[in-house]
């Protein structure tokens, strides 16, 4: 649950006393990712086996333990050695649906932690102009655009925000699929009404502009 973990709405560790192991955590992630560096070790890592072990821990009521997790499944996932590598994302490509049950599984859980982590490397991905497959499956879904609107009510600003970007690739996307088209104009009157008030705190011109979608 979100108590259990010493991060605040707004992401900021609340208690010290229990951070101090983050040092360990970033040698670690240093020693993970010049395994990654290595394309033979990364295509052996690019396993569901291995991953799916990975994303069991990702909701680990140990910080140390679930940062590790999610910082090692998500550079699977990502790292390249150079512009031109695509390892990681042909394989994304190729287990588009497999990743993406497991991404919005975790959108889904009530851990602060995992439902944040979850939804800034869907978010990711789904902006990867190689992965235009995996966008649109993902927005092809209705059961997807309903988890964004339901994650725009969340009790955390972090998690509303991460559901606003997918709700902006819904409403770029959705001429090219008729139900996702319906059911956001069905809300349409409601969605304006909630964007217009919607973390008016935030200034970043990028985000006022893109409320206006």
């Amino acid at each position: 649950c979100v108590g259990s973990f010493f991060f605040q709405a707004e992401d900021g560790i609340r208690d010290v006393e229990r951070s101090r192991g983050l040092g360990d955590v970033y040698k670690r992630q240093t020693l993970y990712r010049a395994f990654l560096g290595n394309e033979k070790l990364h295509r052996v890592l690019l396993d569901f086996g291995l991953l799916g072990k990975l994303v069991s821990l990702i909701t680990d009521a140990t910080f140390d333990v679930a940062s590790d997790a999610i910082d090692s499944f998500t550079g699977t996932l990502t790292y390249k050695r150079s512009p031109d590598d695509i390892l990681a994302q042909q394989f994304v490509k190729d287990q588009c649906s497999t990743i993406i049950e497991i991404l919005v599984k975790l959108a889904n859980h009530q851990n602060f932690f995992a439902k944040r982590e979850a939804l800034q490397l869907l978010n990711h991905l789904l902006r990867d102009e190689y992965l235009i497959v995996v966008l649109q499956f993902f927005v092809s879904n209705v059961e997807n655009l309903k988890l964004a609107m339901t994650l725009l009510l969340d009790t955390t600003k972090a998690i509303q925000y991460e559901a606003f970007r997918l709700m902006l690739l819904f409403t770029k996307e959705h001429s090219k699929y008729p139900p996702i088209t319906q059911i956001l104009k069905k809300n349409q009157e409601n969605l304006i009404e909630f964007f217009l008030v919607f973390q008016n705190e935030r200034e970043e011109m990028d985000f006022q502009k893109d409320k206006k979608i």
